[in-house]
């Protein structure tokens, strides 16, 4: 596996990892406890990040 494939298997972890946080801790669904204004920002960049990838790859 070439290094670009192992960083957007990566950046993919990252995004699963996060969207399980924020189905639990945003306002996405009803819930008490809200993610940090850093965890919530980190999945933001994280995402627009591979975005920004898959975008010049295509």
């Amino acid at each position: 596996m070439g290094r670009g494939s192992r960083v957007l298997n990566s950046l993919s972890n990252v995004v699963d990892a996060l969207n399980t946080i924020r189905n639990h801790a945003s306002v996405a669904h009803p819930n008490e406890n809200l993610l940090d204004e850093a965890e919530a920002m980190l999945m933001v960049n994280v995402t627009r990040t591979l975005f920004h990838y898959i975008n010049a790859k295509v």
